[in-house]
């Protein structure tokens, strides 16, 4: 009956696994985008190898973590860690986190996981993204279960609440489940959380606010990019945004994001995952009203995602340009600055109409992270 409930949102379970590899070895364009991450890969050896997969935890074992491995192997100078040994894995949780990459902020996380010998993570992902049927197949075998973004007004509480029953159901279950802190990735390197998704996770409970976020046990986890793969294309946006009225993004162009952000290099990348919320919940004070405890939770959940961001030359670099002084100069070199003006340089020319914008906007984008910082010690 929980199957049944959760029909339309719900992440695939071995007894799904058949039925959808199937459904993917019949669609040509899904070889396309096997070659396209193994390019050696014959179509019969792809058909094997996909047709012997009998569970999710073998997908993600023998397809996933390999993808993943290549990915960071191609396009990365090391993804590293910390904190993880805090965080209890025998208990369920939220694993909420900034969001600066489509599939790899999650993507990485499980393979953290998965290499650490924990229990993966089911995944929150838009329907907006759900842009062909192969994707879905493939999203959902990987533990992805579906926010729906394209309802109209009046459904939008009853959707947030079956969305909300559904994450508290995996984590009654102890597993654990990955949202972004945000609708949507950020677009200038400033990780806020919206109320709304702390709201939405007591939708599950009939418990009092503050009962029902000590059950999920959230844990804040700050995702650190030394380069950004889709910073330009995050810069275009809001260059666009801000001078063509009614500017949409298409769906070509999260598709452009979502190849741009698994093959673009993206340097150094770093996962810290935070004090469990549950440790300073006592902080929160019970006799306020509900929309002022969500406040205050956010905004001790913000602190202690930017307390953990890991900054990297280029966001001092972006500081100094930002402020027009070298303050942070002993944070890098000179190459370190030559690397960094050259790559603001070859990403701003994506669109000349924009360039001066996009580069000025990559630059605050960078910048942001170590500001923010800094105004948390004021």
């Amino acid at each position: 009956m929980m199957n049944l409930d959760f029909e339309d949102i719900r992440a695939y379970e071995d007894q799904d696994v058949e039925s959808a590899i199937n459904n993917l070895l019949k669609n040509p364009k899904f070889f396309n985008i096997v070659r396209y991450i193994f390019p050696d890969w014959e179509d019969q050896q792809i058909s094997q190898i996909f047709s012997g997969i009998k569970t999710i935890q073998q997908f993600q074992g023998s397809i996933i973590y390999k993808t993943v491995l290549k990915i960071i192997n191609d396009s990365t100078q090391g993804l590293t860690f910390e904190g993880l040994e805090q965080i209890d894995a025998q208990t369920g949780k939220i694993f909420l986190t900034n969001h600066r990459d489509i599939v790899l902020d999650s993507a990485f996380l499980n393979f953290l996981l998965y290499d650490n010998k924990r229990n993966t993570t089911y995944i929150a992902i838009g329907d907006n993204l759900l842009i062909y049927d192969w994707i879905v197949e493939l999203v959902k075998l990987n533990k992805s279960f579906i926010v729906k973004r394209k309802v109209q007004k009046h459904e939008i509480i009853e959707t947030s609440k079956k969305l909300s029953a559904y994450i508290n159901t995996k984590v009654k279950e102890n597993s654990s489940v990955w949202i972004a802190q945000r609708e949507g990735r950020t677009k200038d390197g400033l990780d806020l959380t919206q109320p709304g998704i702390i709201k939405m996770f007591t939708f599950g409970s009939d418990k009092p606010l503050l009962e029902a976020i000590s059950d999920l046990n959230i844990i804040p986890l700050s995702i650190s990019y030394e380069f950004e793969p889709c910073d330009s294309y995050k810069a275009l946006e809001l260059a666009r945004k801000n001078s063509e009225a009614g500017y949409q993004k298409t769906i070509e162009d999260d598709l452009k994001n979502m190849f741009a952000g698994i093959k673009e290099p993206k340097g150094r990348v770093h996962y810290h995952f935070g004090t469990p919320v549950n440790k300073y919940l006592d902080r929160v004070e019970a006799k306020q009203n509900k929309n002022d405890q969500i406040a205050q939770l956010t905004s001790l959940i913000d602190q202690e995602i930017i307390r953990n961001y890991k900054l990297w030359p280029n966001n001092y670099i972006a500081y100094d340009l930002v402020s027009g002084n070298d303050r942070f100069k002993d944070q890098y070199t000179d190459m370190d600055k030559q690397v960094f003006l050259e790559w603001l340089r070859k990403k701003s020319y994506q669109d000349e109409k924009f360039s001066e914008q996009i580069k000025a906007n990559m630059i605050q984008a960078y910048a942001n992270p170590l500001i923010a910082k800094l105004k948390l010690k004021d």
